[in-house]
């Protein structure tokens, strides 16, 4: 594995290497990059994110027929994409400012994690899957004013056992020296998913995700070219976004009991993620 960034900003971390991007559709990174001052990402309309991106098969078809037409087709959240397009964690040629690590974590570490996790109470506040919060406590509904409340102890800390993981992580030169300050996670259980966002803007330039238990497919939409890929998120594995991925790509998982990943059916079971981030704008703070 290796760093891909976009190569007009080599100076968003020394341990990154240059890739070329596979989107040739993509409009260059530099023309919609935030400042360092205050960040300026792209304002998308909501119907953007409906309209049929140029590298996808449509649902119009049964399942059955797309895959006569290919038999390696993925199934996303916008429509079947070919081989061409799912992402695999030997690819050098990801989406810029994308970091797939596959087996990252030890199986001593997902279970110690897990049972942090279970240990916890689950909020309630998400119909479409349980949530647990570190740091700050945010709601996806709160965008900006009093957006992120600080949350009293034991909550007040990332998860203990993340911190070796995380720390590993930056030993390694996968990520900058940082500390993060909010952590939420996910549990999907029956084929729940969730819908194309981006990281709220407050928040700051990296965002880390950790994935455990069941795999699951997750899905990149370009909000410029509408250009669709996939990635397997596997057990014990670790994605950063940054850069293009983190302002220019909307991410998502899409609600289904059955995965269909490179023309094979794979069952949906639980999925347990952790995803970090810092806070670049203080203001939003209650």
């Amino acid at each position: 594995f290796s760093w891909v960034t976009c190569s007009a900003h080599p100076e968003t971390s020394t341990a990154m290497k240059s890739c070329a991007d596979i989107s040739a559709w993509c409009l260059p990174c530099h023309l919609f990059w935030p400042s360092e001052s205050k960040f300026h990402e792209p304002r998308v309309a909501k119907t953007d994110t409906l309209e049929a991106a140029s590298n996808v098969i449509p649902f119009g078809i049964t399942q059955a027929q797309a895959l006569k037409m290919d038999a390696s087709l993925t199934a996303t959240s916008f429509g079947y994409v070919t081989a061409k397009y799912t992402l695999s964690a030997h690819q050098t040629d990801l989406i810029p400012g994308l970091t797939y690590l596959k087996d990252f974590l030890t199986m001593d570490e997902e279970q110690a994690l897990l049972a942090e996790v279970d240990s916890q109470p689950w909020d309630g506040d998400n119909r479409s899957r349980r949530t647990q919060q570190f740091g700050y406590g945010f709601h996806w509904r709160n965008r900006h004013s009093k957006a992120l409340l600080p949350l009293p102890a034991p909550r007040d800390r990332m998860p203990q056992a993340a911190l070796e993981p995380l720390a590993r992580l930056e030993r390694h030169g996968h990520i900058p020296a940082m500390e993060f300050q909010q952590c939420i996670i996910n549990d999907y259980v029956g084929g729940q998913g969730i819908k194309p966002h981006r990281d709220r803007e407050f928040f700051g330039e990296l965002v880390l995700g950790i994935s455990l238990r069941e795999a699951v497919v997750m899905d990149f939409k370009c909000i410029r070219s509408h250009e669709v890929r996939a990635l397997l998120l596997e057990a014990r594995s670790v994605l950063v976004m940054q850069g293009e991925a983190r302002w220019l790509w909307q991410h998502s998982i899409t609600s289904a009991p059955n995965l269909l990943y490179r023309g094979n059916h794979l069952p949906r079971g639980r999925r347990t993620s952790l995803t970090f981030r810092t806070i670049q704008d203080e203001s939003v703070i209650a």
